[in-house]
């Protein structure tokens, strides 16, 4: 996408677009769109087109190869936060994915596709 403060999050529809509402949780995104896809997993899973609220880039951590990203501790997270981090960032898929676990009030919802209406879109 031209604009990179523009990202992308796959969720189930069972679930709220932001997940889980836990002080020390997250929301995950990601400027992959294959990725967001995948996640969505089912056909009534949606993508949800996101933007960091300005400003906020700069205040995630970016996480080496030791930080366990997929399900850190609370107690991680809330040290993240008490530090004045927003969440934190890393990259995946060889390098060729950017990942933001970000508090969700760091994000602003642009709008939100159904999954099938997504892969179509993609297929043009």
């Amino acid at each position: 996408m031209a604009n990179e403060n523009v990202y992308f999050r796959g969720y189930n529809s069972d679930f709220d677009i932001f997940g889980n509402k836990d002080s020390h949780s997250f929301t995950w995104i990601t400027d992959d769109l294959q990725y967001a896809a995948e996640y969505a997993r089912v056909s009534s899973g949606r993508i949800a087109v996101v933007k960091l609220m300005p400003g906020n880039i700069a205040d995630a951590y970016f996480l080496d190869e030791d930080f366990d990203y997929i399900a850190p501790a609370e107690e991680d997270m809330m040290s993240l936060y008490s530090s004045g981090f927003i969440g934190y960032s890393f990259y995946a898929n060889h390098n060729d994915s950017y990942y933001l676990c970000v508090k969700s009030n760091a994000l602003k919802v642009c709008g939100i596709i159904n999954k099938t209406e997504f892969i179509n879109i993609l297929k043009y």
